[in-house]
Order: structure tokens, then sequence, then C-alpha cells
């Protein structure tokens, strides 16, 4: 036998090999679907939950369940369960009042006397046999040196801060007043700027006339003091003691 029959035999041998090797897998895959029974388990599935409601009533026909029930009512309200040991007694009726007796009414009554008792018995005295005293003298007011005296002119104080700028010295004017005993002193804060000329007037204290004190704020106002440069602002105080007068009568 040449090589070529020999290679044609063994290739022919090992295809019939394949072909009846997959035959005998066909043939157990299928027995084994046919005598086997292959079950499948489904997945678990939990259950949706359920909700129940239950009524419950004191007027149940059941009477032992609608005495629990009561009970759980009056546990809602704990005042309800709390019971006076003895029962409470009726309110007594209103009584009507009687009027007194005449007779008592009389008795309380006090008795007239004649007259009333002395405590203390005063003898009469004769007026010349009296000793006089003579009063001792009243001495003045405490408050009588209290009251400020008037200067003869109005006169206006400065502080050193505003006095050192002031060129000329200022005089105010004379005020009247109707009552002299409740006037002061104007007292004013004024500030000046690099120019001389007042920014700010402000009334610190009134002398007691709104008039008076308006009168010095204008005055204070047209007031011009030497510039200063170097300072931007310089604030200080005016104490205007005034000259008052007392206004006519009309």
């Amino acid at each position: 036998m040449s090589r070529g029959e020999l290679g044609r035999s063994s290739g022919g041998d090992l295809r019939l090999r394949l072909v009846l090797t997959c035959a005998a897998a066909a043939a157990v895959h299928l027995l084994v679907l046919i005598y086997c029974d292959v079950t499948y388990v489904p997945p678990l599935l939990e259950p949706l939950p359920t909700s129940h409601v239950y009524l419950f009533s004191a007027a149940d026909s059941n009477s032992a369940f609608a005495r629990h029930i009561g009970l759980w009512i009056e546990l809602a309200d704990p005042s309800r369960l709390i019971r006076p040991r003895s029962t409470l007694l009726d309110a007594p009726r209103p009584v009507a009042l009687q009027p007194l007796p005449a007779e008592r009414e009389k008795m309380d009554q006090p008795v007239p006397g004649s007259h009333d008792p002395e405590l203390f018995p005063v003898r009469p005295v004769d007026p010349r046999n009296a000793l006089w005293l003579p009063l001792p003298p009243i001495p003045p007011p405490a408050t009588a040196g209290l009251q400020a005296p008037v200067p003869p002119e109005s006169v206006a104080e400065f502080d050193e801060a505003l006095s050192r700028r002031l060129p000329t010295p200022w005089k105010p004017p004379m005020a009247s007043v109707r009552l002299l005993s409740e006037t002061g002193p104007t007292i004013v804060r004024l500030a000046v700027d690099a120019r001389g000329v007042p920014c700010a007037v402000l009334l610190q204290e009134s002398c007691g006339e709104r008039r008076v004190d308006e009168s010095a704020l204008r005055e204070i106002q047209r007031l011009r003091f030497s510039p200063d440069p170097g300072s931007l602002v310089t604030w200080g105080r005016v104490k205007v003691f005034w000259h008052f007068r007392e206004q006519e009568a009309p």
C-alpha cells in the first residue's frame, strides 16, 4: 500500500470518529431532557402590607366589651376617674334677714346728757395777773440772699479757645423780661471754622426766656473771628449774663 492510500484512509477514520462523537453527545443530551425532570424555582415575592381598621364603640351589644371601652375612654380624661368619697350635699337655701326689734334700736341710742364731763378742768384767768412776753423777731427767709445780682450791663464770657480768636470784645444787648426771679444766664456751644465764621451754634442752657435765647443765638451767629488755617474747627462755650429789666405793664 502506498503512502497516498495510507493518508486517505487515516483522514476518513478521523472524520468518522468526529461524527460518531457528535452523535453520541446529542443522544446523551436528548436522553437527559427526556428522562430528567428539571424544575425552575420562582423568585420569592413578599406580600404587600395590608392595614386593618377596627371601630370600637361604648354602645356595643357585648356588655363586657362595652365596659372595657368605657374604661379606656375614662382613662383618656383622668379627672373623670376622681370621685368624691361622700355625696355632695345640697347647697343651703338663703336665709331671709329679719329686721331688728324697735326696742333694741332705742337701747342702742346714746342717752343725751346735760353736759360732757371735763377731762382737764380750766380755771378762769384774770388778765391783770397774766404775764406778757414779747415774740422773737422773725428771721429773713434762707432763700432771700440766693437771688443772683443783676449785672449793670449784659456781659459775654468766652472760653480760652474762642477768646484767642475774637478780635474785638462782644457786648450783648440788654433784654427785658417779666419776672427777674425766673431768669439766668444763656450758655451757648459754638464751633468756628478755619475762616473764622461760626458753623454751629447750639443752645446748651436757657436763661428762662425763649425770646432772649433766640436773640443770643442770632447775635453769636453774626460774630466773626480771626482765621486760623491750622485748625479745621474750634469748639468753645459762651456764657451770656444778661442785664434784665422788668417789662412795663401794658
